[in-house]
């Protein structure tokens, strides 16, 4: 039986998958938060998150949130630019595996 904790992580991760789905989150910051979830969910060896795994792996030097505040302009604006490049190629993957995640999330019994 699962924990109230564990079904607010499940809605976190349904949430976020619907934001990616749906435009709202970037591939990067959802990647990140799908991640760092599955640990939550006892999921860490479910293939569905692998995808997630990866590409937080290969986006990991983006700067995103609070800590953009101490970073400078300039560097900011050069990786911005790669995480956009990088954004667009993972995106098709992304978008097919968070819709197979959201399926999963939705059916999940814990």
């Amino acid at each position: 039986m699962a924990s109230t904790w564990q079904f607010e992580r499940l809605s976190e991760l349904v949430a976020t998958l619907e934001a990616l789905l749906g435009s709202r989150l970037g591939v990067t910051e959802a990647s990140r938060k799908i991640s760092a979830v599955r640990f939550d969910l006892k999921q860490d060896n479910n293939p569905l998150f692998y995808p997630f795994v990866g590409i937080d792996s290969e986006t990991d030097q983006f700067p995103l949130g609070p800590v953009r505040d101490l970073w400078a302009i300039e560097a900011l604006e050069r990786y911005d630019q790669e995480r956009i490049l990088a954004e667009r190629h993972y995106t098709p993957f992304a978008m097919q595996s968070a819709t197979a995640l959201l399926s999963w999330a939705q059916s999940a019994e814990f």
